[in-house]
């Protein structure tokens, strides 16, 4: 059974995960879980905490690949199509940092920080008081990310409706 239901954006429910891809000519890949207070957005390939600003073709490039990540790693893959490992698909890390902790994200061959979700505002760092709390809301996301194949997660793909 596969565990992500795709979905368009405007008949997405509050629990949907949403993969946005915003306007502009340079823009970022955001990971939306609705129900959670903080987006992921892609880090680039081999540079600690930036994030990942590409043109748009190559956003929406990265954007399809980030699906086909979560897709196979529903299907118990690690997300590269290498070994067959559901456990080896996700790995969340909560990272000390200057005022509190962060939140990573590993994912296949992506790597993912947890940023406020705040309209209008460049996105920043979510920052965790304690590691605990970091680790609560890795709980949280490894059940939309990974959901349990008895669970329809709704996926959404969304580059062209933002408000």
């Amino acid at each position: 059974m596969v565990s992500f239901r795709r979905v368009e954006g405007e008949q997405a429910g509050p629990e949907a995960l949403g993969i946005l891809v915003p306007p502009g000519r340079r823009t970022l890949v955001v990971l939306r879980p609705r129900s959670l207070d903080f987006d992921l957005l892609l880090l680039r390939d081999g540079q600690d905490l930036v994030f990942w600003e590409a043109g748009r073709g190559e956003a929406t490039h990265l954007a399809l690949k980030l699906r086909r990540v979560l897709e196979e790693g529903a299907r118990g893959g690690n997300g590269d199509a290498a070994t067959p490992s559901r456990g080896s698909f996700l790995e969340t890390i909560s990272q000390p940092a200057p005022d509190g902790y962060q939140l990573l994200a590993k994912m296949g061959v992506f790597r993912l920080l947890a940023c406020r979700r705040v309209p209008g505002q460049p996105y920043q760092p979510m920052l965790f008081a304690t590691a605990g709390e970091a680790r609560d809301a890795a709980e949280r996301l490894a059940h939309i990310l990974c959901p349990r194949p008895e669970v329809a997660q709704e996926l959404y793909f969304n580059t062209k409706n933002f408000r």
